[in-house]
């Protein structure tokens, strides 16, 4: 097994090895011998809040998917040639389908 590295969110790294757990504190500084439960409580911290953070993008795709919603009614009822809202519209639209965003 190779030595695999995580980075903490206290700016420490996490070194997994077939030896040990080790955490080295700086680029260039020697690692050290840590205990599982004390880093098993790191790794919760960290994937703590990555859930936080997905769940604030979830947020702000939600709100935007909303606006989206009322700009389309909207401009829904505007001539087809107010040429310049229907560009907005489809900026906000092509932002939001894409990656893993689908719109609907």
């Amino acid at each position: 097994m190779e030595e695999r590295v995580y980075k903490l969110l206290d700016g420490l790294e996490l070194i997994i090895s077939e030896e040990a757990l080790f955490v080295r504190i700086a680029e260039g500084r020697p690692t050290i011998a840590t205990s599982e439960e004390v880093m098993f409580d790191r790794v919760l911290e960290l994937v703590d809040h990555m859930q936080q953070q997905i769940a604030d993008k979830d947020e702000t795709i939600s709100s935007l998917r909303k606006a989206l919603e009322e700009v389309q009614a909207i401009i829904g009822v505007l001539p087809m040639d107010n040429a310049r809202l229907w560009g907005v519209y489809n900026r906000l639209y092509a932002a939001l389908a894409e990656g893993d965003h689908i719109v609907g």
